[in-house]
């Protein structure tokens, strides 16, 4: 299979985009969440008066908060890493399906051996191949049946020039 890296990061913006979107909203998700957790713990756990519990709140959640930054971009980097498994073999599909349906020659299909979906790049060789084939038995037969009518149009008038004139 394949073994070469891939030059574009995002491969498919509208899917990749999405999980990148997706991922950074379930982040932020869990971020709040981990913060009020903390916070009502804090409160929960301070009950001896209502000032205390928020002045060290933003000293037990900051940490959080910081980590919880620091993490993002490595998640998201993540998320778009993997949709290029998904994403790229699904591209290259598409170029080369837009290729054969314009009747292009195609070239054999195949995907990264870290891409999902590798067995789809075997079935679409199959079938381009026998697309192929058949557009090349048609032209050939199409070919043979112009020459044909070339060839008895041809007799045809050397039929004509040898008759005998009729005065």
């Amino acid at each position: 299979m394949a073994h070469y890296k891939r030059k574009k990061f995002l491969v498919d913006y509208d899917v990749q985009g999405a999980l990148a979107a997706r991922t950074a909203f379930y982040w932020f998700g869990c971020t709040v969440m981990t913060i009020g957790v903390a916070a009502l713990l804090k409160l929960v756990s301070g009950r001896t008066g209502l000032q205390t519990p928020y002045a060290d709140l933003w000293g037990l959640c900051r940490p959080i908060a910081i980590a919880s930054l620091v993490l993002l971009p490595v998640i998201v980097y993540d998320m778009v890493q993997l949709s290029n498994r998904l994403a790229g073999p699904i591209m290259r599909l598409r170029r080369a399906m837009r290729q054969l349906a314009q009747g292009e020659p195609v070239e054999t299909l195949s995907f990264r051996d870290d891409d999902f979906w590798r067995e789809m790049a075997g079935e679409f060789n199959a079938l381009a191949a026998e697309l192929q084939e058949r557009r090349k038995q048609a032209s050939t037969a199409s070919d043979l049946d112009r020459t044909q009518e070339i060839l008895l149009t041809l007799g045809a008038d050397a039929a004509r020039e040898t008759e005998p004139a009729l005065v």
